[in-house]
């Protein structure tokens, strides 16, 4: 009668170690995997969010000027006070070689402020007053969170998401207000947020009278406190040839 051989119990451990080794290095590639794809999922979503921000506020900034008054005689006349696109001094290079930018922190950081308008036109033997139209845009970073903001609201822009610094003017002295001078001009507002902004920054491109303007994003995915990935995105938005760029403490 034939013995039936078993296994030994060292032969046993080193298949249960073969095994473990081989289960945790498919655990290991299957989680380096999820990360690498959830990583990339980030970057495309976030990439969208800021590429569709930066369109916007590049086009804006493209419209961006004081308030004038186009007289009967055909001439303009600038509204007190003159309205420049204010930026925070500390996102702000004068040269395209510069290294200053505003990295993100839990308080509310206004970055930048302008306005877009449409002349008035004044009243004549032939018309009345055609009222102009006005848009206020803003700019903020907080907690990593990047909001920009186009509103005919004049008290929405001076409010949310956090209010219009004393120094800044965006709005005519004589107000905004419907039957005003300059009007209120509500027919294409706009809103976004985006998360996980780090830091941000503006460069002054100067070439003889032609003025533009460079934004920098940097976007950064935190995982336990740690930087995972980081991308940056940037926009030049070139200026019309009487709006003045202003650094402002705010």
């Amino acid at each position: 009668m034939k013995r039936i051989k078993g296994y030994t119990l060292i032969e046993i451990l080193v298949a249960a170690g073969i095994l473990s080794v081989f289960i945790l290095t498919v655990f290991l590639m299957f989680r380096q995997l999820t990360n690498s794809y959830r990583v990339g999922e980030w970057k495309a979503s976030r990439q969208k969010e800021i590429q569709i921000l930066l369109a916007t506020l590049k086009e804006d900034l493209e419209k961006a000027n004081s308030a004038y008054i186009i007289r009967s005689s055909g001439e303009a006349s600038l509204v007190a006070p003159q309205i420049n696109i204010n930026i925070n001094t500390l996102a702000f290079n004068q040269l395209e070689t510069g290294n200053k930018k505003l990295d993100s922190s839990t308080a509310n950081q206004p970055v930048a402020y302008f306005a877009i308008i449409k002349s008035a036109v004044e009243a004549s033997a032939y018309s009345e007053l055609t009222s102009g139209k006005w848009q206020g845009c803003s700019l903020v970073l907080t907690a990593r969170r990047l909001t920009y903001q186009r509103t005919g609201d004049f008290n929405r822009h001076t409010t949310v998401p956090v209010a219009l610094p004393g120094a800044i003017f965006t709005a005519p002295d004589s107000g905004v207000a419907v039957g005003g001078m300059f009007e209120p001009n509500t027919s294409n507002d706009f809103f976004t947020r985006v998360e996980d902004v780090n830091s941000l920054s503006f460069f002054l491109i100067e070439d003889g009278d032609k003025r533009a303007l460079k934004i920098v994003v940097e976007c950064v995915l935190l995982k336990n406190g740690l930087p995972a990935s980081n991308f940056t995105e940037s926009t030049v938005a070139r200026l019309m040839r009487d709006t003045k760029v202003t650094p402002a403490a705010m």
